[in-house]
């Protein structure tokens, strides 16, 4: 049975009008321990497999991999640490397992990860830049946070996306 089939988002999109086409899905990742990009995506048995091909059946061609990588070590970490150990090493496994999604899912379109509010957030996009994860990314991920109109109009929150356009291949 299918999961994502019979999700109420799916549902609510398409009683909207929004093909499944121009919707993201984000796969979750593992947190806790160092996952090698063939784990992830095999064509079968995969951490992914099974929800990629849930959502390419259903129409989703679009995928958001990895969750803000770079949030500190602690209760709301999602990996530094222990998962990956500098933004440069998160750089070289998820351009690895970009390139698995890709060989196995050629119809996927991959987005870069979204880095999460921090004053490093260069470093992290330098790493994947010079990984080659802007350059074979469909695109980039930015998750903006905001609380108010004048937060929602600055540069480094509700605005925060637009520093990513130099690394976008128009």
């Amino acid at each position: 049975s299918s999961r994502y089939a019979r999700s109420t988002a799916s549902s609510d999109v398409r009683g909207a009008g929004i093909p499944l086409a121009n919707c993201i899905k984000r796969l979750k990742h593992e947190r806790s321990r160092r996952v090698p990009a063939s784990e992830y995506v095999n064509g079968q048995t995969g951490l992914y497999d099974l929800p990629i091909q849930e959502a390419l059946a259903a129409g989703v061609r679009i995928f958001e991999i990895f969750n803000e990588p770079n949030i500190a070590p602690g209760p709301n970490s999602e990996g530094l640490g222990v998962a990956w150990l500098s933004a440069v090493d998160f750089a070289q496994q998820c351009a690895a397992l970009m390139d698995a999604i890709r060989l196995r899912y050629p119809t996927a379109q991959i987005l870069a990860p979204a880095i999460g509010p921090a004053p490093d957030n260069w470093v992290w996009w330098e790493a994947m830049r010079g990984a080659g994860v802007f350059a074979s990314a469909f695109g980039i991920a930015a998750h903006s946070y905001w609380v108010d109109d004048a937060t929602m109009l600055h540069e480094e929150h509700g605005q925060h996306w637009r520093k990513l356009k130099r690394y976008l291949h128009l």
